[in-house]
C-alpha cells in the first residue's frame, strides 16, 4: 500500500505543539480483524476437506460463541482467558508458519486505509510510534516489522504438546505500559470500549469506528470514520 492524499493537519497541528509518542491497538484499529480469526485460519488449513471443515466451525459457533460473547461482553479478560487456550494445540512452528500465511493471505488486504497511512505519516514527522495490543506476538510482531515499530503484545510458551499464551500479566495489560509515556505528549489510537482506560489516560485520544457512541462520550478527542475526522 502507499500513502494517499489523507488530510493529516490535526496531527500535524499535534506534531508541532510537542506530539512525541502514538500509541496504537492493532484489530480493527489499524486491521479489520480480531483475535479468533488465526485460529480458525489454522483449523481451515488442518482440516481435509471443506465440508469437514464448516461443520466443526458451525458446531463451535453454536456450542462455544454464545460463551465467548457472553465473556467478551462482561470482561474482554475473561473471554481472552478462555479463548486463547485453544491454541495450546499447535506447535510454535505451525503457529509460525499459518500467522506468516495468513498475514500475507488475508490480513495485508483488510488495512484500514486511513490508519495505515496514518502511521507512516507520523514516523516522517519523527514521532515515536508503537503497537500495544492483547493479541498474540505470531500475529502483532509481523505487523510491528511491516511498520518497522516496536510492538508490546502477548508473548507465547512453548510447552511438551505444544504452545501456550503468556497469560500472566494480561490483567490491565495494556493500560500498565502506556503509563510508561507521558500523557502530554502522548496519542493513544483503539476502537473498542475496552481501550477506555488507555484512552482516557492520555491527552490525545483517537477512536476508529464507524459511528458514534455513548461511551465515547467519556473522552474528548477525534473519531475516525471512514477515513474522516470528526469531534468525539
Amino acid at each position: 500500500m502507499t500513502l494517499k492524499s489523507f488530510d493529516f493537519s490535526y496531527f500535524d497541528g499535534l506534531i508541532d505543539s510537542g506530539l512525541e509518542h502514538a500509541v496504537f491497538d492493532l484489530e480493527n484499529t489499524i486491521v479489520r480483524s480480531d483475535v479468533t480469526q488465526l485460529y480458525f485460519y489454522i483449523k481451515k488449513n488442518r482440516a481435509s476437506s471443506r465440508n469437514r471443515y464448516l461443520c466443526w466451525k458451525y458446531f463451535m459457533l453454536a456450542t462455544c460463541g454464545p460463551i465467548y460473547l457472553g465473556l467478551d461482553f462482561l470482561k474482554r479478560e475473561w473471554f481472552q482467558r478462555a479463548f486463547f487456550r485453544r491454541f495450546e494445540e499447535f506447535s510454535p512452528g505451525e503457529l509460525d508458519q499459518f500467522a506468516s500465511q495468513h498475514h500475507r493471505e488475508v490480513l495485508q488486504d483488510r488495512f484500514i486505509p486511513y490508519v495505515h497511512d496514518l502511521i507512516f505519516h507520523l514516523k516522517s514527522r519523527g514521532v515515536d510510534v508503537r503497537l500495544l495490543s492483547t493479541s498474540t506476538e505470531p500475529i502483532v510482531g509481523r505487523f510491528a516489522e511491516y511498520f518497522s515499530v516496536p510492538h508490546h503484545c502477548l508473548g507465547m510458551e512453548k510447552t511438551p504438546g505444544g504452545c501456550r499464551v503468556d497469560l500472566s500479566g494480561l490483567r490491565d495489560f495494556k493500560l500498565n505500559y502506556i503509563r510508561r509515556f507521558d500523557p502530554a505528549v502522548t496519542m493513544a489510537t483503539a476502537d473498542s470500549r475496552h481501550d477506555l482506560p488507555v484512552l482516557e489516560y492520555v491527552s490525545y485520544p483517537v477512536v476508529v469506528g464507524t459511528r458514534r457512541q455513548r461511551w465515547m462520550r467519556r473522552l474528548e478527542g477525534k473519531l475516525i470514520i471512514d477515513g474522516t475526522l470528526v469531534d468525539l
